[in-house]
């Protein structure tokens, strides 16, 4: 105890403040080398969110006691071994996606005094909420978003305006496949009414226009219809001629490209096809008249009598009489006539180039590998095969080259093995490492000249204490009153002389300050003391 008492006293009040806050800080520093170390490792939660949903999600992690972090305005990180459990949770709670609207508008709206302008912008907004849904559940899609635009009705009005809609998808780094862009797009058009899938269009976020609302360029991007199929037929061609060919000349000897022309022209033929020579009857009418008649010419009498009324008319008379036949028919011929419609949609294919690359074979030849090339006759059975295969006609202008020549090695390049430690690792073992060379900064620079001198004092108070020792000694001195006391008197030595320059100034001083608190303390003992040094002599 009284060595601890003395090591604060040796250090003064100054240090011993110094060591106080040494050592709280140290205490925090450790603090938190532990607490970090028994951190968990946060993982990412859900990013890209809105401002609105990530201050949701971070208020329901609050309520769950779930540790989490947010960083940026949007990303959200939780406990790595908990990612799994809240995504699942947070997204079957709506908090993801949140801020679109389906079919459950209707759960919070009543129908009691809504008018019907509205329902139908409700139902509206719920169909592309839906739809939206629907889409962004799709494995390549992070996002997406619908409006839809449908026309109102007019009365009276004979002009029909079709519905459109727009889509935009939040792809991230991924690409669509063509198939992928048409299933989307005939997606939307069948959940809307009377909505054809040429009047949709559909974009990303980046602004590449993936299906046009014309009707063009669907899941082409710039590439039309036309080229499309093109480079389908190519790819087809290509595909199987290989195919073929590897089997003669193995695997990685042949190369094969293909060029089409393919006439695009829609054509529509309308012909009218008359043949004479096939005359049928359509109809035939017979007309037949027999006239018999006879004819009786009077001569009216002369005379009074003839002028008498009543009076028949009488005279000579001279007859005739006419007798006839006639015969009439009609008949109507019908030429047979053909209509025929032919209607001739693009896509044909009127030319084709086929160009086929093969290797020969590789031979040893004194100790050296040696090109062979194939043979005339067999690049010859190549191209007749070839030929075979794509259906060569010649009358279109289609040709066919079969060429050998050596390939050039490919040398593959040698993938850099894994990283013994990873990003996180590096960046985990370099804040140990500056947490290590805080201490040892700490240690040597702070503490240690602190105890080096606490050290130093107490040595320095040890040799003033022996040296002290070795210098008086205790002796019992009697007082005028009779009371027996102990005082500390120099010892005797044969060096009666002393040097007093060479005696330090530190020790001179404590000594004489010593020998002056004595005399202070002890008036009478001391002038007993000189009066016996003084008799002694």
């Amino acid at each position: 105890m009284e060595n601890i008492t003395r090591l604060l006293k040796a250090l003064g009040p100054t240090r011993i403040i110094m060591i106080a806050l040494v050592a709280l800080f140290m205490i925090g520093f450790f603090s938190a080398i532990v607490t970090r170390m028994n951190a968990p490792h946060m993982t990412l939660l859900y990013g890209g969110l809105t401002a609105q949903e990530a201050g949701e999600m971070a208020q329901r992690l609050g309520q769950m006691n779930i540790a989490y972090e947010v960083k940026g305005e949007s990303n959200v990180y939780v406990p790595d071994d908990k990612v799994g459990e809240l995504r699942l949770q947070l997204a079957g709670e709506g908090y993801v996606g949140g801020g679109t609207t389906g079919y459950e508008i209707f759960d919070k709206s009543s129908g009691f005094g809504t008018t019907s302008l509205v329902q139908n912008i409700n139902a509206r907004r719920a169909l592309e909420g839906e739809l939206s849904r629907t889409i962004a559940s799709l494995p390549l899609v992070r996002a997406a978003r619908v409006h839809v635009v449908v026309p109102k009705r007019r009365l009276f009005s004979k002009e029909k305006i079709n519905p459109t809609a727009s889509v935009t998808l939040n792809l991230g780094s991924r690409i669509l496949g063509d198939d992928q862009i048409q299933s989307i797009v005939h997606l939307v058009a069948a959940a809307v009414p009377n909505l054809d899938p040429k009047d949709v269009t559909l974009v990303d976020t980046k602004g590449n226009l993936l299906a046009s609302g014309n009707g063009k360029g669907i899941g082409g991007g710039n590439l039309d219809n036309g080229n499309k199929l093109r480079r389908r037929i190519e790819a087809q061609y290509k595909q199987q001629l290989e195919e073929l060919i590897e089997r003669v000349v193995g695997v990685g000897n042949v190369s094969a490209q293909v060029t089409a022309n393919i006439d695009f022209n829609h054509v529509e033929e309308t012909s009218e096809l008359f043949d004479p020579d096939q005359a049928v009857v359509r109809s035939q009418q017979t007309t037949e008249e027999s006239n018999n008649s006879q004819r009786t010419n009077g001569t009216p009498p002369a005379g009074l009598a003839a002028n008498i009324p009543g009076q028949t008319e009488g005279g000579t008379s001279v007859g005739s009489t006419e007798t006839g036949n006639r015969l009439s028919e009609t008949v109507n011929y019908e030429i047979s006539k053909t209509i025929r419609k032919k209607v001739k949609t693009g896509g044909a294919v009127t030319r084709l180039s086929v160009a086929v690359l093969v290797a020969g074979t590789q031979e040893e030849k004194d100790g050296k590998s040696v090109y062979v090339p194939r043979s005339e006759q067999e690049l010859n059975k190549l191209s007749t095969l070839v030929k075979t295969a794509i259906g060569f006609n010649e009358d279109r202008g289609d040709t066919v080259e079969v060429i050998d020549m050596p390939f050039t090695e490919v040398v593959e390049e040698e993938l850099p093995p894994p990283p013994f430690l990873s990003k996180g690792d590096i960046f985990k073992l370099a804040e140990y490492g500056l947490f290590l060379l805080g201490l040892v900064f700490m240690i040597f620079f702070v503490v240690k000249p602190i105890i080096t001198a606490a050290r130093q004092e107490m040595l320095r108070e040890q040799e003033e204490a022996q040296t002290r020792a070795q210098t008086t000694q205790t002796k019992q001195v009697t007082t005028s009153t009779g009371e027996v006391v102990e005082v500390e008197v120099p010892v005797e030595s044969d060096e009666t002389m002393i040097d007093i320059e060479k005696v330090e100034g530190r020790v001179k001083e404590s000594s004489i300050k010593k020998v002056q608190e004595i005399v202070d303390q002890y008036p009478d003992e001391s002038v007993a003391v000189i009066r016996s040094w003084m008799s002694a002599e």
